[in-house]
């Protein structure tokens, strides 16, 4: 099932609607530099389309993920050295954020 142009349209006028209300919000509207603005969301869009529609660009960031995923999953025996084991299974958000967030730290910091 692929995206009709309506959803386009949509997903088009969101980026707009949040472009503006951050223009809106801006102290200094003059001082925006609207090339580098346009730059990077074409550069932003030119990326997503070869990540969803060329199966190179899929496999590649999937490797990509894969990393990352096996890399953070390190951080759950780790986290046995500030929590016990019973804590750990129980899985809650604030131990499992807690524990990978001092792994990625300590791994930074080495």
């Amino acid at each position: 099932q692929g995206s009709t142009y309506g959803d386009c349209a949509i997903s088009v006028f969101g980026l707009i609607v949040f472009q503006f209300g951050f223009y809106l919000a801006s102290n200094a509207r003059n001082d925006i530099p609207w090339n580098m603005v346009i730059v990077g969301l074409f550069f932003q869009q030119v990326i997503a389309l070869f990540i969803l529609k060329s199966d190179a660009g899929f496999k590649i960031f999937r490797w990509i993920a894969t990393l990352a995923q096996d890399f953070l999953g390190e951080a759950a025996p780790a986290a046995q050295f500030f929590f016990d084991a019973d804590t750990i299974a129980k899985h809650w958000f604030f131990v499992n954020t807690l524990s990978t967030i001092i792994f990625f730290v300590a791994f930074i910091q080495m």
